[in-house]
Order: C-alpha cells, then sequence, then structure tokens
C-alpha cells in the first residue's frame, strides 16, 4: 500500500522519535522493520491526513511510502510497553520502504 509519513532530518539522515524515547534511523530504497520489542510504524493512507497531522518543521521531510498493515493496532516500545497515543488517522503499518521525498525544509504543502 501507499502512504505517506514525516521525518525529522538531520543531515540527510531520516528519523522519527516515539514517545521522546526512541528513536528510528529509516534507511532509503530498502523495507525498514521496527527494532525488536516495539510496535509497527505510523503513516498516513492520505496527504491530506498527512498535511493535517502538523506542518512540516525546517528540519522534517515528508516521504511517499510504501507499506504492510500492521496486525498490531497501537504504539510501544521497550521504554513504555504499554502504548502511546496515535491520531484517527494513523495507519499502523509492519514495515515501510521509501519511496519518494514530496517535500522538504521551507516547501510544504
Amino acid at each position: 500500500m501507499i502512504g505517506y509519513k514525516q521525518f525529522h532530518v538531520d543531515k540527510g539522515i531520516l528519523t522519527s522519535i516515539l514517545g521522546g524515547h526512541h528513536t528510528y534511523t529509516y534507511k532509503k530504497g530498502v523495507w525498514n522493520h521496527p527494532k525488536k520489542g516495539c510496535g509497527p510504524f505510523g503513516v498516513y493512507s492520505t496527504l491530506e491526513d498527512c498535511v493535517d497531522y502538523g506542518r512540516l518543521a525546517p528540519d522534517e521531510e515528508l516521504w511517499r511510502v510504501e507499506y504492510k498493515v500492521s496486525e498490531e493496532d497501537h504504539f510501544y516500545s521497550t521504554k513504555n510497553p504499554y502504548g502511546y497515543n496515535a491520531d484517527e488517522n494513523t495507519v499502523f503499518a509492519a514495515k515501510l520502504k521509501l519511496v519518494e521525498k514530496i517535500y522538504d525544509r521551507g516547501n510544504q504543502p
């Protein structure tokens, strides 16, 4: 399936942070899987939902991603096995691949 995700970018390295504790570094062009002991990734099925989630900060990029829907329905990590909140438009992904950068620093929808 195709979806959209915002990433923090520092020197060309794309990351996301879950609950202020858990950082994941994404690789371009390959399937990314959650770390051991951590729940699924969060993506949005539409560009509109992703943009509605929040305007891009100067150090963020928005990407089109390919993903496989997860059977799990909440975020969690080794630091918080009880979970983190997600907004109603979040789709939980078992794995994802970065396909195409849609917007970058200062160029937002």
